[in-house]
Parts: structure tokens; C-alpha cells; sequence
């Protein structure tokens, strides 16, 4: 079995650049996923509790300006919930086709050699295949894993709107 450096650097020389950049954007994607998950823990409750008391003491007597309040304030902390929601969105949607682009230029590599040499040299057309699955799967497992993680977030956010609209009942 490799090592992880020494599977991390023969896989970046196999993959080629493409790699280089679904690395690049997956560590991006999972920091901010990273972020969204450290936030439901740690920084919403005590924002909660915090719009929750402030609620509490400064609620108005008149319905419009109690209803414009409430809308405000469940506006602001569903901003604060949602941030970085389409970012994850969008780089789960860009790393598979980054991974393509990886598998469309290892194929032109491959009908190169195949141009150059002809179709002698199956280790040559290997190399290229080899590259081209590389970028493919490495775009592939970053964009579900990312998936996954944003689905997840995403329902935890619904569950903490429904929460939220209940604190300035």
C-alpha cells in the first residue's frame, strides 16, 4: 500500500494540472463547509439566544412595527445561516467539470501519442487513459462528498429557520 505523500504526489503527476486544480478547489469548498458546520454549533445558538433576549426587552406594542421587526431580524439571521450556501453550491457543480476537462485533455494526449507512434505502444495509451480517469474520479468524489456535506447543511438550516421563526412569536 503507498504512503499518503507518496500517493498524493504520484497522483498529481498521473492527473496533471486538472488534479492540481479540483485539489485546489475542493480544500476551498470543504473549509467553507467547514465553516458552515462550525457555525450551526457554535456561533447560532448563542446569536439565537442573543436576538431572543434582545426580542424580549425591545418588543414593540404596535403590530406593524412588531411584524416589520420580526421579519428584519428572521431576514438577518437566515442571511447569517444561508452565507456561503451557494459557493458550496457552485463548486460541487464546477469540480466535476473540471474533472471532464482533466479526461478531455488526457484523451487528446492519448490520440496524440496514438498520431505520433500509432497504436503500438499500449503503455503510452495507458499513460494518457490513466491520466484522464484520474482527473474524472477526483472531480467526481470531491463534488458528491460535497454534495453530501451541503445537503446536509442544508437541512440543518431548515430545521434552525423553523426554530427561528418561533422566537419572535
Amino acid at each position: 500500500m503507498l504512503e499518503p505523500p507518496d500517493f498524493l504526489s504520484r497522483l498529481l503527476e498521473k492527473g496533471g494540472n486538472e488534479v492540481i486544480g479540483v485539489l485546489l478547489l475542493s480544500a476551498w469548498m470543504w473549509w467553507l463547509i467547514g465553516e458552515r458546520f462550525w457555525f450551526l454549533h457554535w456561533r447560532l445558538p448563542a446569536l439565537r439566544a442573543r436576538m431572543a433576549l434582545a426580542w424580549r426587552v425591545e418588543r414593540p406594542e404596535q403590530p406593524s412595527v412588531r411584524l416589520r421587526l420580526r421579519a428584519v431580524r428572521c431576514a438577518l439571521l437566515d442571511a447569517a445561516l444561508t452565507a456561503h450556501f451557494g459557493t458550496i453550491r457552485t463548486l460541487t457543480v464546477v469540480l466535476p467539470l473540471l474533472g471532464l476537462l482533466g479526461t478531455v485533455t488526457g484523451m487528446i494526449t492519448t490520440f496524440d501519442l496514438i498520431a505520433a507512434a500509432g497504436s503500438t505502444n499500449p503503455r503510452a495509451l495507458s499513460r494518457g487513459i490513466d491520466a484522464a480517469l484520474i482527473s474524472t474520479i477526483a472531480g467526481l468524489v470531491t463534488a458528491l462528498s460535497g454534495m453530501y456535506a451541503g445537503t446536509l447543511l442544508r437541512v440543518r438550516a431548515e430545521k434552525e429557520r423553523e426554530h427561528i421563526a418561533s422566537l419572535f412569536d
